[in-house]
């Protein structure tokens, strides 16, 4: 039975590089820039881009349950690679079209995020339609063209992950349907809070500080330069967790400032806020490349854009 189980997994492998080569035997310069293009669609980056229009001009509740999905899917893509122990496809034989992805390949974390922003902004257009305003038919025809072209950059973000040689197809569609599943089960999960949402703070909050700790202690281990990039990863995100939460009910306890009433005030908002986080994380960025200044970079940008905005906004009547 071993025997089998391992045979019809390699014969999987096999099957899953031929896929891979076949698209990379069309590789150009131009491919190559394309695919690099539309790969950061299921980055870090992009999520960022896409929470922070929401916290900005939707609500920060709403900012609030589309980050925590976010999180919650992530730590879960991370037990299941953990688990699943699958080496990617550049570690087997496939050629790496740019810089190699570390950690390992099932389910695909990029593919996971393009579809969980995908089905959560589709469920946040939805939410705005409620009511049948007189704009009702032109945010509908937004909305279908906002699906559509959601839905085509979903799978441009899969076929770029097995292009770039980091993902098998089993990846990217275990990554999609993981993204989409999360999407719609999760927030209905966290509406069991009711209107105590912030409350979750004083669990995850001293949860991230443990975790930074031990591995920062870890990291004090002679280890592979790489195995050292996964820590200090590990207590950035760390970092970035704290600072939500602890903004979160820190603006909801102290500050409470109303959503933009307008579209001018939104876009004010858009950029007083991005540009000081984004001023905020080029300063902090020369500091140490260790984990305590990582975990104190990633909690001050994240706090500013949680707490310390809306205390700004609040003052300048935004």
């Amino acid at each position: 039975m071993t025997i089998m189980l391992s045979s019809m997994s390699s014969g999987r492998a096999s099957i899953g590089l031929d896929m891979i080569r076949i698209l990379q035997s069309g590789r150009s310069e131009t491919l190559d820039a394309c695919m690099f293009f539309v790969t950061q669609f299921g980055g870090a980056l992009f999520f960022v881009l896409m929470a922070g229009g929401v916290l900005y001009t939707v609500g920060k509740k709403q900012a609030y349950l589309f980050c925590l999905s976010y999180l919650l899917g992530l730590a879960c893509i991370g037990g299941l690679k953990a688990g699943i122990h699958r080496q990617r496809p550049f570690e087997v034989g496939a050629l790496s079209i740019g810089d190699k992805t570390t950690g390992y390949s099932m389910p695909s974390g990029h593919a996971y995020s393009s579809a969980m922003v995908f089905v959560s902004s589709c469920k946040l257009q939805g939410d705005a339609l409620v009511g049948g305003s007189v704009l009702w038919k032109k945010r509908a025809v937004v909305q279908k063209t906002s699906v559509v072209l959601g839905g085509v950059v979903c799978l441009l973000v899969a076929l770029s992950r097995m292009y770039l040689g980091q993902h098998y197809l089993t990846d990217v569609l275990a990554g999609l349907v993981l993204g989409a599943l999360l999407a719609v089960a999760l927030p209905k999960l966290l509406a069991l809070l009711g209107d105590k949402e912030e409350n979750l703070a004083y669990v995850l909050v001293p949860l991230a500080v443990l975790v930074s700790m031990v591995v920062g202690v870890l990291c004090l281990q002679p280890v592979t330069s790489a195995v050292y990039k996964q820590y200090l990863q590990i207590v950035k995100i760390c970092g970035a967790c704290a600072g939500f939460f602890v903004g979160y009910l820190f603006e909801k306890k102290w500050i409470g400032h109303p959503a933009p009433g307008t579209a001018r005030k939104a876009l004010a908002r858009l950029v007083l806020g991005g540009g000081v986080a984004l001023v905020l994380f080029v300063v902090l960025g020369f500091l140490p490349n260790q984990p305590l200044f990582g975990f104190v970079r990633y909690f001050c940008v994240v706090f500013w854009g949680m707490c310390g905005a809306f205390w700004v906004f609040a003052k300048c009547k935004l």
